[in-house]
């Protein structure tokens, strides 16, 4: 076959009209483009994984799926396709060789003791607190010591996929800016104990500056969400412990509490109030205010039925309980009352990790 042979002259027309075509071929693909970007909602993020796990009532798990997200809200979980050909987002997270899921919630902790990490091992619970925890924490815990700790527990966290966390510590003012800056969500706990601690001299002392950290930080950030933090029953007495449950109804917020953590608090209850823990708590209305129980090692059936007519949750922390000998959770027998129960860490110096 020959080619027709083309002059310089008529080659100058034929790249004209190429060029026309070309960019009229251009225009008719970014026309069909812009009118398929207008038909997609827009959307802030969209983040894609090989899998899924949307969290519905019949376990749907996806594969090669995305997740839309729009003004901090999820709006659509699906196939990747769907949700690309749907949406279309200022940013995409790509998701090879992932799984997209809800982050965990680590229901009980203490972040800033991670600085206290190692600092006493292999003993009980009440030896472990007096005679190591709460000396070093008077010597050591200041603002700063907070704010380290608490920033190395949320990167710790983080890290294994955790996204919120309920805290008790002191200096609950620094827990919450650190928190609001790392973007996590957090239940933030005003220490309440009757001793000196590194932020109060006494009970009285902590419940007036736990109120004020309430009144600052309640509504102010919808990631942070404060509450009162009395630490047991034995570090309060049966009027303190009143005076807290007054307060957190008063504030309108919830409470926190270590509950029949040990042999020792069961014990002590009965010697001082003649009764067991939980019992204890309820003869006095304590849970008339939201409550969510740290441990309860130790309930009795009879407690456990208190706890669940009384709708307080309850937060197991497995291995903290082996590494004090507090002991093991009843966990079955309360789920099957219709306890809500958690899973909690407690803090890396009586875990070790978070």
């Amino acid at each position: 076959m020959k080619f027709k042979k083309i002059t310089r002259g008529a080659f100058v027309p034929l790249i004209i009209f190429s060029c026309l075509f070309l960019q009229a071929c251009t225009s008719t693909a970014q026309t069909t483009e812009s009118a398929q970007d207008s038909l997609r909602q827009q959307i802030d993020l969209i983040i894609e994984g090989d899998y899924v796990v949307s969290m519905e009532k019949d376990g749907t798990v996806y594969r090669d799926a995305a997740v839309a997200v729009d003004k901090g809200l999820i709006i659509a979980i699906g196939p990747a396709s769907e949700i690309s050909s749907a949406y279309q987002s200022l940013s995409t997270l790509k998701g090879d060789n992932n799984i997209v899921m809800p982050g965990l919630i680590n229901g009980h902790s203490h972040a800033a003791m991670t600085l206290l990490r190692g600092v006493a091992e292999d003993m009980a619970l009440l030896d472990w607190l007096n005679k190591y925890i709460f000396p070093a924490e008077v010597k050591f815990v200041d603002a700063e010591f907070v704010r380290i700790g608490t920033e190395l527990a949320c990167w710790e966290m983080i890290r294994g996929g955790t996204t919120t966390f309920v805290d008790m510590y002191y200096y609950a003012d620094i827990t919450a800016e650190v928190v609001e800056s790392c973007g996590m969500r957090a239940i933030i706990s005003a220490t309440v104990i009757d001793q000196r601690s590194p932020d109060s001299e006494n009970a009285a002392d902590s419940i007036t500056k736990g109120l004020a950290f309430i009144e600052r930080w309640k509504d102010k950030n919808p990631r942070i969400t404060p509450v009162f933090g009395p630490h047991s029953n034995y570090t309060l007495n049966a009027e303190q412990l009143r005076a807290v449950r007054d307060a957190a109804i008063d504030a309108g917020v919830a409470i926190n509490v270590h509950m029949s953590e040990s042999p020792y608090e069961v014990q002590h209850s009965k010697e001082s109030y003649g009764t067991t823990s939980i019992e204890f708590y309820d003869s006095i209305d304590f849970f008339d205010a939201p409550t969510v129980g740290a441990h309860v090692v130790w309930p009795t059936e009879a407690e456990i039925a208190i706890l669940a007519e009384r709708k307080v949750g309850v937060i197991h922390n497995p291995t903290s309980n082996m590494k004090t000998a507090a002991g093991i959770a009843p966990v079955t027998a309360m789920l099957k009352a219709g306890i809500h129960v958690g899973l909690g860490t407690d803090g890396a110096a009586s875990n070790n990790d978070l």
